[in-house]
């Protein structure tokens, strides 16, 4: 971080850490919040500038083709200059793509142990601890660090400090309910004092949500269930279904034919064979050992994470 800091201030480019080091301020103790890469910000005016000097600095950079970040790596240091932190689509991330700037601009000094770096301010880093966790959690899964950081994050403040800061502009973006939801549950489980602020939110949604973290693949890395459990809670449009069990394992089947055998799927009366040959081959990979039997639990936590996620109401400004 220290390193990363010196580089682009001498550079003058302008920049914020988000994460990492950021988050580890929020600990009683720094070092107890396990760090892996170094994520941070980059306005798209010092993109290419940023590139270069690292590029220049020994950095190799890989996934060019991502569309939210850029990947860096030497000698064991692995760092992520993004474009954007939220990484989230739709009519409501548009206005999220409005605050990418105020990030940067906003950014102050901060540091400890004598490493110095730029981080967003209060209301700058909720918002990106909030929906990095909140992107990950609706994918791959999240792990206990997650919440961990958001637990640690909101002790910091007040009721009236955090209501001040963040209430009405968290409704205007629709992630108010959000907010309330993973607040009410790092109460519940990680003794986080209630303040006002976090409503009443139903023992059962908190329930919900540390069941789908716990579940979500170990600490958040991603696995095959998953995978398959998404496809079964949302449509072509990665919008929660609203479609019954039966009308949604046929159009999962049918998307991953047209994944899978893109040739064969533009036929439509070929389509069931397509999903014929999926079945066929799961089977046959779960009996040779080469990929793991769906437990039968899979459609319980496709119906949980479905309610569970209807009760966020992201981006529901209503």
């Amino acid at each position: 971080h220290c390193m990363l800091h010196n580089l682009l201030t001498e550079n003058g480019i302008k920049y914020t850490i988000i994460k990492g080091s950021a988050s580890a301020r929020d600990y009683p103790d720094p070092l107890m919040r396990a760090m892996g890469d170094v994520d941070f910000l980059v306005p798209e005016s010092h993109w290419e500038q940023a590139k270069e000097v690292l590029l220049r600095e020994g950095f190799t950079s890989y996934g060019e083709k991502h569309p939210f970040h850029l990947a860096f790596h030497k000698k064991g240091f692995e760092m992520e200059m993004h474009r954007e932190p939220f990484g989230l689509t739709g009519e409501g991330a548009e206005e999220l793509k409005k605050i990418v700037p105020e990030l940067v601009d906003n950014s102050v000094l901060a540091g400890f142990d004598g490493v110095n770096f730029r981080m967003p301010d209060a209301f700058g880093h909720g918002i990106v601890l909030l929906l990095h966790a909140y992107r990950h959690l609706v994918d791959a899964g999240i792990g206990v660090r997650h919440l961990c950081d958001w637990a640690a994050f909101i002790s910091g403040f007040t009721a009236d400090e955090f209501d001040r800061i963040f209430r009405e502009r968290f409704e205007k973006l629709g992630i108010w309910k959000l907010t309330q939801i993973f607040s009410a549950t790092a109460h519940r489980y990680l003794s986080v004092p209630y303040q006002e602020w976090m409503g009443d939110v139903d023992e059962e949604v908190c329930r919900m949500l540390m069941m789908d973290i716990l579940d979500g693949g170990n600490f958040g890395r991603g696995d095959v269930e998953r995978r398959t459990q998404n496809r079964s809670i949302y449509n072509q449009d990665n919008k929660l279904s609203e479609d019954g069990r039966v009308i949604q394992m046929i159009r999962s089947l049918n998307q991953t034919a047209i994944e899978d055998y893109p040739r064969v799927m533009k036929i439509k009366i070929f389509r069931p064979f397509g999903w014929i040959a999926i079945c066929i081959r799961y089977i046959f990979r779960v009996l040779t050992g080469r990929r793991k039997k769906l437990p039968m639990t899979t459609m319980q936590m496709v119906s949980m994470r479905r309610k569970l996620y209807q009760q966020f109401s992201v981006f529901d400004t209503k």
